[in-house]
């Protein structure tokens, strides 16, 4: 009896632990997101080094960029719907006192922001990560 009081307390830690910090980049899907091809024309704005202030604007201009991989690309598996179904999920990780999406102190709009689908990606995980590892 003793030993099921045990299993049943370290269960509920275990759970409430999970339910107070998800693994989210998982649930994002990235080996997902890899396998959608898109045209050589088709590019992206990919917001790199990123400043704390900024995780708002970076975190919308990656869904947008998600949108437009969603109308421009080809994704066989439907799974960008996953992604982009999980992304308002990461609203609480977003930073208080930050700029909005349109303000100039967090623009990326130039020709080196510009990047394929596969690079896109990999800066998105790179955010993400970042964003999980500063929120910690």
């Amino acid at each position: 009896m003793e030993q099921y009081l045990r299993i049943a307390l370290w269960m509920f830690l275990l759970m409430g632990y999970l339910q107070a910090r998800p693994t989210i980049s998982s649930d994002l899907c990235f080996e997902c997101l890899r396998e959608v091809s898109c045209e050589q024309n088709v590019t992206f704005i990919s917001p790199t080094n990123v400043k704390d202030k900024c995780y708002n604007a970076a975190l919308k201009s990656f869904e947008n960029g998600l949108f437009h991989a969603k109308k421009n690309c080809s994704d066989e598996n439907a799974r960008m719907d996953d992604t982009l179904h999980t992304l308002p999920t990461m609203k609480h990780y977003k930073t208080k006192h930050s700029p909005d999406a349109n303000s100039t102190e967090c623009k990326w709009e130039n020709e080196a922001s510009r990047k394929q689908f596969a690079n896109f990606v990999n800066d998105f995980e790179d955010f993400i990560q970042r964003l999980l590892t500063n929120q910690a």
